[in-house]
């Protein structure tokens, strides 16, 4: 049975000229942009071929990413416009402001702004943590592009009061890292903590370094783990 042209949206969605035929958006949800990814995943440590397989992986993937990190986006197989089917991500817009615009503005945050960014800044540090932790230990394909101040926006869902911290740079880009690759596996994840100690810093210059000791302490914990493996 052929996939009627629209599904799974319960209309049909509308180009977005400006998007080069990747962003469409729904009239009846103006909250929403519809964007066409068409990522590179991997499985024992190739990339899977099969459009259909791939968009499976990476939903899975995806789901796996949004138990860690604040992530206001949902992944769906949809048939739009003349195209075959393919995998498209549905992001809700936030209302806010890049995460690297207030930390790398000139103007002093008001105080009620910094207490609520630095408990947001701290669990989300967690999280990036904790997701390199957790796919450390069961390899394979893992967000990669994740891992940068520039990809958050503090801000609000249309039915929010109080800002939050998303990722809205969804674009899935995957390295792959297997076990039975012993120097590769355990170097990416050390690379990656080292990324995530230069973003911290840069939080912890306009936020103060008590505000994350304790992100401070499991990163070097982390990395202590991975400079042991690779030794």
């Amino acid at each position: 049975m052929k996939t009627p042209e629209g599904f799974p949206f319960k209309e049909n969605p509308k180009k977005i000229e400006a998007g080069h035929g990747r962003l469409f958006n729904l009239p009846s949800a103006p909250d929403k942009i519809i964007r066409n990814i068409d990522p590179r995943v991997y499985e024992n440590g190739k990339v899977i071929q099969s459009n259909k397989t791939s968009a499976l992986k990476t939903i899975s993937l995806f789901n796996e990413l949004k138990k860690y990190i604040p992530t206001p986006a949902e992944m769906v197989i949809a048939k739009l416009s003349d195209k075959p089917e393919s995998l498209y991500m549905v992001t809700d817009k936030i209302e806010g402001q890049e995460l690297s615009d207030i930390l790398y503005s000139e103007v002093p945050l008001p105080s009620e702004m910094r207490e609520a960014l630095s408990v947001e800044l701290n669990s989300l540090y967690l999280s990036w943590l904790e997701y390199v932790k957790s796919k450390s230990e069961t390899g394979g394909s893992y967000f990669s592009d994740i891992f940068k101040n520039r990809q958050y926006v503090f801000g609000t869902r249309r039915t929010e009061k109080e800002p939050h911290l998303y990722l809205v740079d969804t674009d899935p880009y995957f390295e792959d890292a297997r076990p039975e690759e012993p120097d590769r596996y355990k170097g990416l994840y050390l690379r990656l903590c080292l990324e995530i100690k230069f973003e911290i810093e840069d939080a912890k210059d306009i936020l103060g370094p008590t505000r994350f000791e304790e992100v401070n302490t499991k990163l070097a914990e982390l990395k202590k783990l991975f400079e042991k493996e690779t030794a």
